[in-house]
C-alpha cells in the first residue's frame, strides 16, 4: 500500500487533526484518509469496527493489571 509523509505541518493543524481523530475514535492516519477521501469526493473508506472485549477497561482494572505485571 502506498504511503505519504507530511512534513512541517502547522501546529494548529496538527492539533485540530488530533482532536478530530479522538472525537471520531480513529487514529490520526485513519482520520487523515477520511478527510482526504471526503475532500477529493471519493468513496468513503470503511474501517473495521473497534474490537469489544468481554469487560470494559476501567481504571481500576488497568491499575490492577499493572500491579500484577500484566502491562
Amino acid at each position: 500500500m502506498p504511503s505519504l509523509v507530511l512534513k512541517s505541518i502547522p501546529r494548529a493543524l496538527h492539533t485540530r487533526l488530533k482532536q478530530e481523530a479522538i472525537r471520531h475514535r480513529r487514529s490520526m492516519t485513519q482520520e487523515s484518509i477520511q478527510i482526504l477521501e471526503q475532500g477529493l469526493g471519493l468513496k468513503e473508506v470503511e474501517f473495521p469496527a473497534p474490537i469489544k472485549g468481554r469487560r470494559p477497561l476501567t481504571q481500576k482494572f488497568l491499575s490492577q493489571a499493572i500491579r500484577e505485571g500484566r502491562a
